[in-house]
């Protein structure tokens, strides 16, 4: 990408974040959090509110929570294009996302392999897994194969993907606003068509939910709202409006199950707001402390939460059913989950990326792999 392609004169406070400056992008630390919390409560629901328990407020409120992994590869796209820097090399970037998502993401692949082959028994498991430790699962239409060991690291699978396309397409991305809109159109086209006749004609296969090329929309929609803020272009809704339209697409994907990519507009349109808000020096609730800080183990807890819903699931039935057994079995798992996120993220996660790094964290945006 040749210098100063996103520059412009009066983006000193975009280009000072971008680079490492004041003011920093709290706010999307915190709506990691969220987007995390959400793809739990879908897997809280498919585990313990089913049958008798099933209830319809329970299932508009938890069950479009897999909407979360939309967030994060729009996330994921927004922040590797705003934290690039011109003389970035490939290699450079590979060994970054390397140490980022690799050390965890093993060891909770070999916990899920574990707790499957003890579940289960025998080595088919860890068989059937071999592929997700090269995170080519998502590339393989076999519900044993991209579901293996744990199920949650497809998401990884498309990630690493998005990393092999994201040199390439940082160089190419548009610089003048107005193809900025154009792309931008033609990718929401992309992203939303397909679901709505998915929705309306015909069941698609469960592989196309998790298939790369698929999902690569969403993050490409993310790579050009962060070239496009870069530019000058600001949303024009505020921040409070932006939740207040991606609560209603959150609502909305309970009623029509196969547009879930249209999500990625409205949660493109948070991750604009909330910038923005950041880079004026106004923030959100959502760049405080605590937020933050569920914001950093998101990527541990999205790893593990699934793991222990599952634990909790065996626990369940021999304490018998109803509601308020399922609530009590949401609760445990979600504190289980926090628990194992944080020895995740503090034994493994966070001191690894130091160690393969060799050099301190970027002091700009985390990066937003899919944490989710």
């Amino acid at each position: 990408m040749r210098r100063g392609a996103f520059r412009r004169p009066d983006q000193g406070a975009a280009d000072a974040a971008a680079a490492g400056g004041a003011p920093r992008l709290n706010s999307l630390t915190g709506l990691r959090a969220v987007a995390a919390f959400g793809v739990f409560l879908t897997h809280a629901n498919e585990n313990f509110f089913s049958g008798a328990q099933a209830d319809r407020v329970v299932e508009v409120l938890f069950n479009p929570g897999f909407t979360g992994v939309s967030f994060f590869f729009v996330l994921s796209g927004f922040v590797l294009t705003w934290s690039h820097q011109p003389g970035d090399t490939p290699r450079a970037f590979y060994r970054r996302r390397f140490a980022r998502v690799a050390p965890a993401y093993w060891v909770a692949l070999l916990a899920g392999i574990v707790l499957t082959m003890v579940v289960q028994g025998g080595w088919r498991p860890l068989w059937v897994a071999l592929p997700s430790f090269l995170g080519l699962q998502a590339w393989i239409p076999r519900a044993d194969v991209y579901w293996a060991g744990n199920a949650v690291g497809w998401t990884l699978s498309c990630e690493l993907f998005f990393y092999l396309v994201f040199p390439l397409a940082v160089r190419f991305l548009p610089t003048r606003r107005t193809f900025q809109a154009l792309v931008a159109s033609v990718l929401v086209l992309v992203t939303v068509g397909p679901g709505l006749v998915w929705s309306a004609v015909a069941e698609p296969p469960d592989y196309l939910q998790i298939f790369p090329v698929q999902r690569l929309p969403e993050f490409l929609l993310g790579m050009v709202v962060a070239a496009a803020i870069r530019s000058g272009w600001r949303p024009p809704i505020s921040f409070g409006w932006s939740v207040v339209l991606a609560a209603a697409a959150y609502v909305t994907m309970s009623y029509l199950d196969h547009s879930y990519l249209a999500a990625a507009v409205p949660y493109g349109l948070v991750i604009a707001c909330a910038v923005t808000r950041d880079l004026t020096g106004r923030g959100t609730l959502l760049g405080r402390r605590w937020p933050r800080r569920l914001g950093e183990l998101s990527f541990a807890f999205y790893l593990v939460h699934q793991l222990v819903v599952r634990v909790v699931d065996r626990i369940a039935p021999e304490v018998g059913s109803g509601w308020w057994v399922a609530v009590g079995a949401t609760l445990l798992s979600l504190a289980g989950a926090v628990g194992a996120a944080v020895l995740l993220y503090s034994r493994v996660e966070e001191p690894l990326e130091r160690r393969l790094r060799k050099a301190p964290p970027r002091p700009d945006v985390r990066d937003a792999t899919v944490r989710p």
